[in-house]
């Protein structure tokens, strides 16, 4: 009787299922995808090395540097922060071209916390590289274009472009106020001083808009037309008895105004020290009677000159920042200098034969 009970029951089940046949059933085809969303790159920081760590070394150690132009040897250097919103997995690396030529590949660093543009960064999304780029010396002005690949090694939207000026000629204009040399009006017989009637003058006339840092030197004076002696010997030596004093812009000698003009030398090197360098004694009295600060300690106080030619205009010793932003002469500004000679006695003959010369170093 129990195995006939189950059939039954089993029976009556089976009998159930054609009740469903009016059921009508279906299906459809699912899909999904992010999308591939193009990357951003962000410009984290910028640099130009110059000076001692170019290669070959360049003149000026200072980070001053506002405008895009470098010169052979000179390292541009790029920390880019690259997000692609697919996710971090999908970027590849980065690439520089110059003027449409690879010239430089990235690698990857230290993600910063943030990118300005970007916000705060995720390792999730984001990667950092750093770039370097070596000026070429046959290099000239053009783009300079930071290219991200993806994981593929496929070049991606993701450009930043800039504008250099490469190897931009440095030129400078040196005339005077007159047309005509340096000359000296007569000398005040209480003081034996006489300043110059004319201003030598110099403008920056540099392509790319280069700044120079710019000295001064010259020769001692001799009488060309007979016999002279000044005071024990036929030459008027300016490192005592010639001064300037000059003016760029804002920047000027108001201090007092006049320092010793200085000997050139071609065997000087020509650098820029750091603003510190300048005036580690204190020539609060350089030239002044008695004074013992002699331009020999001026010089090895401050480092190195440019072939022996001193800052023009010269920062002033009193100024505790000792600017030497002073003596930069930006791109198309002019600078005036004149001068005076304190002459010796005795000083006998017409000094007639000497030159001035004007060093400008890119900025």
């Amino acid at each position: 009787m129990k195995k006939f009970a189950f059939f039954a029951i089993l029976a009556s089940l089976l009998l159930a299922i054609p009740a469903f046949a009016d059921v009508i059933s279906g299906n459809v085809t699912v899909s999904a995808q992010p999308g591939d969303l193009p990357p951003i790159i962000c410009i984290y920081h910028r640099d130009v090395e110059i000076g001692t760590q170019a290669n070959p070394p360049g003149v000026n150690p200072l980070d001053w540097r506002t405008s895009l132009y470098a010169f052979t040897g000179e390292r541009i250097k790029y920390t880019v922060v690259v997000r692609d919103p697919n996710g971090a997995d999908d970027i590849g690396f980065v690439k520089a071209f110059v003027n449409n030529m690879e010239e430089a590949l990235g690698y990857q660093t230290y993600l910063p916390p943030r990118c300005d543009g970007l916000g705060t960064t995720n390792s999730a999304t984001d990667k950092a590289f750093n770039i370097t780029i070596t000026v070429e010396s046959a290099w000239s002005s053009g783009n300079l274009v930071l290219k991200v690949f993806n994981s593929a090694g496929d070049p991606t939207e993701a450009t930043h472009s800039e504008s250099w000026y490469f190897n931009p000629p440095l030129a400078m204009e040196v005339t005077t106020s007159n047309g005509q040399p340096i000359t000296f009006g007569s000398m005040d017989p209480v003081t034996r001083c006489a300043h110059s009637t004319n201003k030598l003058v110099v403008k920056n006339t540099a392509g790319g808009g280069v700044n120079l840092w710019t000295f001064i030197a010259g020769t001692d004076l001799f009488d060309t037309t007979g016999a002279a002696r000044c005071p024990t010997s036929n030459v008027l030596e300016i490192e005592k008895y010639m001064f300037y004093r000059a003016w760029s812009g804002t920047q000027w000698q108001s201090w007092q105004g006049w320092f010793n003009m200085s000997k050139y030398n071609q065997n000087d090197g020509c650098v820029v020290p750091d603003k510190d360098s300048y005036f580690n004694g204190d020539p609060a009295t350089f030239g002044a009677p008695g004074s013992t600060w002699t331009l020999e300690q001026y010089r090895n106080d401050s480092g190195p000159t440019c072939y022996g030619g001193l800052p023009v205009p010269m920062p002033n010793p009193k100024d505790d920042k000792k600017d030497i932003l002073e003596h930069m002469l930006t791109n198309g500004g002019t600078l005036e200098v004149e001068f005076k000679i304190c002459y010796p006695t005795p000083c006998i003959g017409t000094f007639d034969h000497g030159t001035i010369y004007i060093f400008g170093k890119a900025v």
